[in-house]
């Protein structure tokens, strides 16, 4: 007896083996079948296989059935995404929040175990990651963005998967076009001017350098870095010592900040760029 079951269930559709499911997709006026029995036969590392079995299975299985899927890393891009595409949409006339997009949680090294998934069923999909920059040269220690030429990134995404670049001043001055592959871009920090080696290591030191005259107004009310933030007499004093003002913050309560006082501040660059980017059809 065989058994076919059509469903947009993620909970029927975590309790089946991929080999058993066929994934219809949108083609215009028609519609592809996949088959991942296929998928199962030609992946390149058995183990990609077992870790997407085990992580869809903890309901993630919407993925499936989502129009558009972000991938990032952290708690705070999870609680802040839906700001971040509410002002979009009002800002830029887009209709993201209209769309079905399945949001993933994922660690940065974890990334690249999505890449054949997402490339076989041609979800278009916006990854959003850190740069990451380290010294190779002392123990692999946290640095600054500076003018060096020989920091790199410690993401295995950016490494392994796109831009695949290792070297910071490389990562920043790679082209759009080459962020893309597919249905599939990724965005991390970028300069804050062309002329400017200044930029974010992390999400929240991007998120000051691209709200500064905010954060200087709001130095009382931002708790996670007033203490911090108390010390700069300016806007520029601010800008200078960004790498420092975020270091050892606690990124949950820097991100319950910015949910409390989410009026005037901007979504910071490379996050517009990709959500940009990822509303077009």
């Amino acid at each position: 007896v065989q058994v076919v079951i059509s469903t947009h269930s993620s909970h029927i559709l975590t309790h089946a083996e991929f080999e058993s499911i066929r994934y219809f997709s949108k083609n215009g006026y028609s519609s592809k079948i996949k088959d991942l029995r296929k998928f199962h036969t030609d992946l390149s590392e058995p183990q990609t296989l077992k870790f997407l079995e085990q992580y869809l299975t903890l309901d993630k299985g919407e993925l499936f059935f989502s129009d558009k899927a972000i991938l990032f890393e952290g708690v705070v891009e999870r609680l802040l995404m839906p700001i971040f595409i509410k002002k979009l949409d009002a800002s830029n006339c887009t209709k993201l929040s209209e769309q079905y997009i399945s949001y993933i949680e994922v660690g940065g090294a974890y990334m690249n175990k999505f890449k054949e998934l997402l490339n076989f069923l041609e979800i278009k999909t916006l990854i959003i990651t850190d740069i990451d920059s380290i010294d190779p040269n002392n123990g692999r220690k946290i640095v600054e963005i500076s003018n060096s030429t020989t920091d790199e990134t410690s993401n295995v995404c950016l490494k392994a998967w796109l831009p695949a670049k290792v070297k910071i001043h490389e990562l920043l001055n790679t082209p759009d076009s080459e962020k893309i592959s597919n249905r599939i871009r990724v965005a991390y920090q970028i300069k804050i001017a062309a002329t400017n080696i200044k930029c974010g290591r992390s999400f929240e030191e991007a998120f000051i350098l691209d709200n500064l005259e905010y954060v200087f107004a709001k130095k009382q009310d931002l708790l996670s870095i007033s203490s911090k933030l108390s010390t700069y007499a300016s806007i520029n004093e601010i800008k200078n010592n960004s790498f420092k003002i975020v270091d050892s913050i606690k990124k949950t309560d820097f991100a319950f900040d910015l949910l409390s006082n989410q009026d005037d501040w901007d979504t910071p660059t490379y996050i517009k760029e990709g959500l940009l980017w990822l509303s077009q059809q």
